[in-house]
This record gives C-alpha cells, structure tokens and sequence, in this order.
C-alpha cells in the first residue's frame, strides 16, 4: 500500500519510437523509482492505458510529447483544478499549461 507522504506522478507519454521511449519514458520510471518517487506511465505503445484512479491520486502531471488536443487539455485543466504542478517538455510546448 502506497504510504500518504510518497510523491507520486503521472506521466502521459506521446512518443511510440521505441528508443524514445525506452530513454525518455521507461529510465524515467526506474530514476524516480530508485528516488522512493511513485510513477505511473500511460499513453504510447507499449504502455498501459490511462488509469483514472492513478491519475487522481497524484501530485504531479507530466506530459512528455503529447500533442495538443481535447484530451490533453482536458488532463491539465483537470490537474490544474486540483492544485497539482503541470510539466511540460520541451515537445509539448504548443499545449496550454496556464
């Protein structure tokens, strides 16, 4: 059972080229993980669908190349209305984070 106090993050991953994901997605996983830091990774081939609950629970939303669209609007409005910080990278910069 996840203690209160653990940080955790939602990442929603655009990106389907394998190396990418590999480097950008997955070792960020293992990084936090070794940092006693909770990750949940969805949206790319290869990864889990998006998990409602995971997301609700978290304290940190980060979008790594997610393309602008209703959902990924949606996901930070969402965050956003929780009081939960927003990250972007640099590949998702044409959606609103404010």
């Amino acid at each position: 059972m996840k203690s209160e106090s653990q940080l955790s993050v939602y990442m929603v991953a655009g990106c389907d080229v394998c190396t990418t994901l590999e480097y950008r997605v997955l070792q960020k996983q293992e990084q936090l993980a070794a940092a006693g830091v909770a990750i949940t990774a969805s949206g790319s081939r290869g990864l889990p669908a998006f998990d409602q609950q995971k997301f609700r629970q978290s304290h940190v939303l980060l979008l790594y190349r997610v393309a602008a669209s209703t959902y990924s609007e949606m996901l930070i409005r969402d965050a956003r209305a929780r009081g939960i910080p927003v990250i972007l990278d640099r590949k998702s910069t044409r959606l609103n984070s404010s």
